[in-house]
């Protein structure tokens, strides 16, 4: 398994990732920076659906997300139209449709994301964040419609190369690699009047601020979500970079990834 999170490692030129931060409540949760990982891969060339990925590359027996809870997490992101979304065969596009009913290109867009990949882009709640150096932070839900249709986009693109990558790192592994980059929540906000973080993750959900100041392009984005997939990988296989680096792990953390001081 080590071995095969090296060859993972290696292969990424990413080296050692720290852990990722703790799940922020809805009140006053832990500071989370985003910070994009220098991977270098082609951008994909076609929006999704992605390819399907070889089972060496996948985790085994992925979970199915909870659809409705990643798309709307609370009341207050719930509109009444999803109130028709009774249980059946068509729920689930009822859901996506209620979600993103204000605009159907968006809505394309998600449904795609989440048949090529079972990953939801749904939003996150409004929270107050203690961003630490940066101060208090006010987050609030922005679903990525609109001028923000973008990010989705860039979202799928990232998650065609992450397969693209995988399914030609895997024959080359000894055994099946242990690492899951699919299915993903992605909850979507706006850092109100800031443009920190520009992502967190924990508990195989990336939330993803459409106002952060790394998500400028395709490829920035892409690079952001890896580092936070990273994050997520290295805390299922029990905090392997710490160990495995040991002592250094810091350190080799800031050489390897190359992450200015500003941008952590």
């Amino acid at each position: 398994m080590v071995r095969a999170q090296q060859l993972v490692l290696l292969a990424l030129g990413a080296g050692a990732c720290t852990s990722p931060s703790p799940p922020p409540p809805v009140t006053e949760a832990p500071t989370a920076a985003a910070s994009a990982a220098p991977v270098r891969l082609p951008l994909a060339s076609a929006a999704p659906p992605a390819p399907a990925v070889p089972e060496a590359a996948a985790v085994a027996s992925p979970p199915v997300l909870d659809v409705a809870a990643v798309l709307f997490p609370d009341a207050a992101t719930t509109p009444p139209s999803a109130a028709r979304c009774a249980a059946g065969p068509d729920r689930l596009r009822c859901l996506f449709s209620a979600r993103y009913e204000a605009d159907p290109a968006a809505l394309r867009l998600a449904l795609d994301l989440h048949d090529a990949t079972g990953s939801v882009a749904g939003v996150q709640v409004e929270q107050d964040m203690d961003g630490g150096f940066r101060g208090k932070l006010h987050l609030v839900p922005e679903l990525p419609i609109g001028k923000h249709r973008r990010h989705l986009a860039w979202v799928a693109v990232a998650g065609a190369d992450f397969d693209a990558f995988f399914a030609a790192l895997a024959p080359l592994a000894r055994a099946p690699v242990r690492y899951r980059v699919r299915p993903l929540a992605f909850r979507f906000f706006r850092s109100v009047g800031r443009t920190t973080p520009s992502a967190y993750a924990d508990g195989w959900a990336v939330s993803y601020n459409v106002s952060g100041s790394l998500h400028g392009s395709a490829e920035a984005v892409r690079d952001t979500l890896f580092h936070e997939v990273f994050h997520l990988n290295d805390a299922d296989h029990g905090d392997w970079s710490p160990r495995a680096l040991g002592g250094g792990h810091d350190g080799a953390r800031r050489d390897v990834l190359r992450v200015p001081a500003r941008q952590r």
